[in-house]
């Protein structure tokens, strides 16, 4: 069946692009917030896809958060490239240090509902549609209608409003906004979630080539199959605690199933 709807074999529905793992990029160190961030260590390196799994309340959301600045540790180390981020940083203070999140929630956090493709698009740097800080929309439009084209989004219309669109197509625009510069960290929070199929395998490939181009893809998702598919390493987490992390071809939905219900690790 799923073969059917995606036009192709499902062994190739996650399309695991082989990337070369380079120098590590970002490291956390004694991550803690309330009672849902305890004590988690971390890396991730270039060309790499770490997915963190775990049951819904498990901490997932609240460490991506940490590391935007959405949410602000209690204590911990995030270093990026090297470099210390302050306790108390921004989202703009990490977007700066090459750091892009796709949240959970597309409609509240990561898109602009009554704004068309082309705005959502040029609003994570202005930068790119601007001359002399005054934009220029004919930049906007040919920005926009790239990301459009690339990316398969229906219809092909970069005018639409984003309410407009479905929430696969949507989801192509909110991780798409990101792709107009080179950063070196996506985080992704169940990024897939609610999308049709080829929404799902468009996003996928995307992974792939962020990674192949010394990126990294630190993903968060409640899919053990999403992870086992597309992750070169994955993280348990329960209770706010990492317990278990192993390579995708070491483990199996069941032993990742026991973790994230809490056996093993605490047998």
């Amino acid at each position: 069946l799923v073969s059917a709807m995606i036009g192709r074999k499902l062994d190739v529905f996650y399309p695991k692009i082989e990337a070369e793992i380079g120098t590590e990029l970002m490291r956390i160190e004694e991550l803690e917030y309330s009672n849902q961030v305890n004590g988690v260590n971390l890396s991730i390196n270039r060309g790499e896809i770490v997915a963190i799994v775990g049951a819904v309340g498990a901490g997932k959301t609240e460490i991506l958060n940490c590391i935007y600045g959405i949410l602000h540790p209690h204590s911990g180390r995030i270093i990026i490239n090297d470099v210390q981020a302050n306790p108390y940083h921004t989202p703009m203070e990490m977007i700066k240090m090459g750091i892009a999140l796709i949240p959970e929630d597309r409609s509240l956090q990561g898109m602009i509902g009554e704004y068309t493709v082309s705005e959502n698009i040029s609003s994570v740097d202005m930068s790119k549609v601007s001359l002399h800080g005054v934009m220029l929309r004919s930049k906007e439009d040919s920005l926009a209608q790239h990301i459009v084209e690339v990316l398969d989004v229906r219809p092909k219309d970069h005018h639409h409003l984003m309410t407009a669109l479905s929430g696969g197509n949507q989801q192509k625009i909110v991780l798409g906004k990101w792709l107009t510069s080179d950063y070196c960290i996506y985080l992704m929070d169940e990024v897939t979630a609610g999308v049709d199929i080829q929404a799902k395998a468009t996003i996928y490939k995307i992974m792939g080539e962020i990674v192949r181009k010394g990126g990294a893809v630190l993903l968060c998702t409640g899919d053990i199959e999403e992870a086992l598919g597309v992750a070169d390493r994955i993280i348990v987490l329960f209770k706010g605690k990492v317990i278990f992390e192993t390579n995708r071809t070491s483990t199996s939905k069941d032993e990742l199933l026991t973790y994230i219900m809490g056996g093993s690790a605490n047998a």
